[in-house]
């Protein structure tokens, strides 16, 4: 919500809580398909889910990025909206004749996994058909659902690492109803990068507390190794493409590493105790540098900024002071932290960003242009290189 705008937000919202009603009145409260009770038997399965949560991860992650991958190709290549639906259509359809169970969003092959007993040959060709399906539905821009998807290839997933954990673990027993709803939870933090969703998918359909700190483990480990190996969820790849999303989003903010310890030139600072009067006199003669920086006069840390922009706002008289009318700076930048920069740019637009040394004490700026001159910079030797 706070990257999106609203007026894509709202909709989806009034759609989300319209169907719930909508269902409710018409098929009243039986969900669209039942797990049965789930319950922990081994200890072992805690550390094993923890390894599933991080395998669950991985797959998600390649799951958006192959995604990604393939859309940005064509989109590259300039591939005709035509010509990419017709393939689309095609490789769909050649998937479907000899696997039929890949068209659709039913919840047939989650019932088979839940109370018939495949052999982990199946699993593998049902999770693999469906995973390859899914991603030339999305990545073509055939259309489809994401969170269903998340649901079957989750349950065929916890199905194949039940199989996985009883070979392992054979004293153990078989819990496929646990570890089928566990990856229906770890693929809504990979793919959709909705982890409080999937906890609370967890607990809508057993409280049992051993199984809701079973999920946190989960959850946890998937959400982590999305966000050090890989970049986005679907969803905020998805938002990129369309523009959504402010301009460079996640995806470059992670990707892009920039050194400018360099680029941090020393400021002009004033005590916030100074009379707004003798400020005006400094920053009139002070061309260079749009705003003053203001120290707190006890402990000279940095508190806030000073600009015309303030004095115009504000009625000032003798006894106005620069810590009455300052605008408080929001956004600083750590001296240890300068090469996260794209973070702080994708998010503040200000000329001039503070940067503060581990006391919060003023150690200089680093100004939006210089900023945008060295990744042209860096941009230009990545280019030149390759």
């Amino acid at each position: 919500v706070g990257r999106g705008k609203m007026q894509y937000i709202l909709p989806l919202a009034i759609g989300g809580g319209g169907g719930l009603l909508l269902s409710l009145l018409i098929y009243g409260p039986q969900g669209a398909f039942y797990i049965p009770d789930i319950a922990i038997h081994s200890h072992w399965v805690y550390p094993f889910l923890m390894l599933m949560g991080a395998s669950t991860g991985i797959v998600g992650g390649f799951f958006v990025s192959l995604n990604t991958w393939i859309y940005e190709q064509m989109q590259t290549r300039h591939f005709p909206v035509l010509a990419r639906t017709l393939l689309g259509g095609v490789l769909l359809a050649g998937l479907a004749i000899f696997f039929p169970f890949v068209l659709g969003v039913g919840y047939f092959p989650i019932y088979l996994e839940l109370f018939a007993p495949l052999g982990i040959a199946t699993l593998l060709v049902m999770f693999a058909a469906k995973f390859l399906a899914s991603t030339v539905t999305l990545a073509f821009a055939l259309g489809g659902g994401v969170w269903t998807l998340c649901l079957i290839l989750g349950a065929q997933y916890g199905a194949i690492m039940n199989q996985l954990f009883v070979w392992l673990l054979p004293d153990a027993g078989s819990n496929v109803e646990l570890f089928i709803i566990m990856g229906m939870a770890g693929l809504i933090t990979s793919i959709l990068g909705a982890p409080i969703t999937a906890i609370l998918f967890v607990i809508e359909h057993n409280g049992d507390f051993t199984v809701v700190f079973a999920t946190l483990l989960m959850v946890v480990c998937a959400a982590q190794i999305v966000s050090h190996f890989f970049f986005d969820s679907f969803y905020s790849e998805t938002l990129m493409r369309d523009q959504i999303m402010g301009w460079g989003g996640h995806k470059q903010m992670k990707r892009q590493k920039l050194a400018c310890a360099h680029l941090v030139e020393p400021v002009t600072t004033i005590d916030g105790r100074t009379k707004i009067s003798d400020a005006i006199k400094k920053l009139d003669k002070n061309d260079e540098q749009a705003v003053l920086f203001i120290t707190d006069s006890h402990d000279g840390r940095f508190i806030g900024v000073l600009g015309w922009h303030e004095i115009f706002r504000y009625d000032n008289d003798e006894t106005t002071l620069c810590q009455d009318i300052m605008g408080i700076k929001r956004i600083a930048l750590q001296q240890d932290e300068l090469e996260q920069i794209w973070d702080v740019m994708d998010s503040n637009l200000d000329p001039a960003l503070p940067v503060l040394d581990g006391e919060g004490k003023l150690v200089g700026c680093i100004k939006r242009n210089k900023i945008l001159q060295a990744i042209k910079e860096q941009v230009a030797q990545e280019v030149k290189a390759s």
